[in-house]
């Protein structure tokens, strides 16, 4: 299975387990075409080490995900956005985002943050999945009834790479 793959099954999974209610080494993306990517109609931008592949997701609960993904071979980075269909607060949101995309790939959380992005509630997560000996930091961010995620996924460890800290520091919200 690719890290893609992998990723695309952790995005879903964590909206139907939580919110609802893929190599080159990080290095290598050091050699990537660095290019700000704006999802149309998504009201966000960041910066992707590559021309990101679209799909989409429908969950069994009529939610639709869609992911925007860069696979550099053993690492991954992606971006996705999903309407919210729920009356749940910002914190249980992040929490159930969080508490399915760990248990979707099986993996220990290492460590997690909230954010401070103003007025838009933000959760940061590092976990590791033992078992496809990976590593994935995963931001959660809840905004105009919409859950937003950017996620990396490379080898166990890898988070603090400057092409990683760049990823994740260039996400902003765009438009009205």
């Amino acid at each position: 299975m690719t890290l893609g793959r992998i990723w695309a099954a952790t995005a879903v999974a964590a909206f139907l387990l939580g919110a609802a209610f893929g190599l080159t080494s990080a290095a290598s993306a050091t050699e990537a075409q660095w290019q700000d990517f704006r999802a149309p109609d998504a009201g966000f931008a960041i910066l992707m080490p590559g021309k990101p592949e679209l799909s989409t997701e429908k969950t069994a609960k009529g939610i639709v995900s869609i992911l925007q993904g860069v696979d550099l071979g053993d690492t991954y980075w992606a971006v996705s956005h999903s309407d919210l269909q729920n009356n749940l607060s910002p914190d249980e949101l992040l929490n159930g985002a969080r508490d399915g995309a760990i248990a979707a790939s099986k993996g220990v959380m290492r460590s997690q943050r909230k954010l401070d992005e103003g007025n838009i509630p933000a959760l940061d997560v590092i976990y590791d999945s033992p078992t496809e000996k990976l590593t994935v930091e995963q931001r959660f961010y809840i905004n105009r009834k919409q859950l937003y995620q950017a996620v990396y996924v490379g080898p166990v460890n890898s988070e603090t790479a400057p092409e990683v800290v760049r990823f994740f520091d260039s996400f902003r919200f765009i438009g009205d």
